[in-house]
């Protein structure tokens, strides 16, 4: 009687080990036939490229930075239209001064009140960060720039 117990377990055995050596694998994951398997074309090397489902930004396109001879005789609006607020501002009866950071400079605008009582730019300085003068056209060109990419928000 316990030989027909014996011989079910050894075939309940040697059927549970044929299911996991199913498709030529051993239990130990070598190949049972010595043949290389080659994996389903869904698990094969990526090449995907991911750069192509998310395509760059465009550059950006900025207008030409304005010179200092074209910020001379703006107003305070016209001056923020062109380089947006500045980080700092003193007032003074019938004058006004404007400070902008650029990459490697600070740039001054004077604000002076005209025959109509409107200020407007009447003078340019820029300062190296380093210390020192630096040229304002360049220092204008910085300050503009980091203006319109953050309007566009780049």
């Amino acid at each position: 009687m316990k030989k027909p117990i014996i011989l079910m377990a050894a075939l309940a055995a040697t059927m549970t080990l044929g299911a996991c050596a199913q498709g030529g694998m051993s239990l130990d994951g070598g190949n049972l036939f010595g043949s290389t398997l080659t994996p389903p074309a869904s698990q094969e090397r990526n090449t995907y490229n991911e750069q192509a489902a998310y395509p760059s930004a465009p550059a950006p396109v900025l207008k030409p930075f304005p010179r200092a001879e074209n910020l001379i005789g703006l107003d305070e609006a016209a001056m923020i239209k062109t380089l947006g607020t500045p980080v700092f501002q003193r007032e003074e009866p019938g004058a006004e001064i404007w400070r902008y950071a650029g990459d490697a400079c600070t740039l001054f605008v004077y604000f002076y009140e005209d025959e109509m009582d409107i200020l407007r730019a009447a003078y340019i300085d820029a300062r190296a960060a380093t210390g020192g003068d630096t040229q304002a056209d360049g220092c204008i060109a910085t300050v503009s720039k980091a203006y319109q990419l953050s309007a566009q928000r780049y």
